[in-house]
């Protein structure tokens, strides 16, 4: 099973940070490879992403714990090709949140998967870099119209 986290700050407060993530149909709007999140129960999803060589890659996830403005948690429910787990989490810094994301998965195809994903540049670190700069930008912005 593979893992990734990253780190960053963002110019907005951490309820406002948790309220745009808690709403995990925002999601596709800043993981590019997210294609599509739907709400199946009251803590319950259905992901859709897009994988290596067109692959599409689906499961159902819930949420594991929820500590509004603080933290959200989610493990698979093993309805679908992906194992995963992880959190994201919010610290007030003064104004600024920073968050922290720590999630383990087992791609489709185990290791050959993950390698396949590598070589095709979907390098799970990087993903999770580039979701959280996506997730930064938007934020900022809905921060600063709200």
């Amino acid at each position: 099973m593979g893992s990734a986290s990253d780190y960053i700050e963002v110019e907005a407060p951490p309820q406002r940070c948790y309220e745009y993530w808690r709403d995990l149909t925002h999601l596709p709007n800043v993981m590019e490879d997210v294609t599509e999140v739907t709400q199946t129960g009251p803590e319950t999803y259905q992901w859709k992403v897009a994988g290596p060589a067109g692959k599409t890659a689906t499961w159902q996830a819930r949420i594991t714990e929820d500590v509004p403005g603080r933290k959200i948690a989610w493990e698979s429910t093993g309805d679908g090709n992906v194992e995963t787990a992880g959190n994201v989490q919010f610290e007030d810094k003064g104004g600024r949140c920073a968050i922290t994301v720590a999630l383990k998965y087992d791609p489709p195809g185990g290791t050959a998967g993950e390698i396949a994903a590598k070589l095709t540049s979907r390098d799970p670190e990087d993903q999770v870099r580039r979701a959280l700069e996506g997730f930064k930008r938007i934020v900022e912005g809905w921060s600063r119209a709200a």
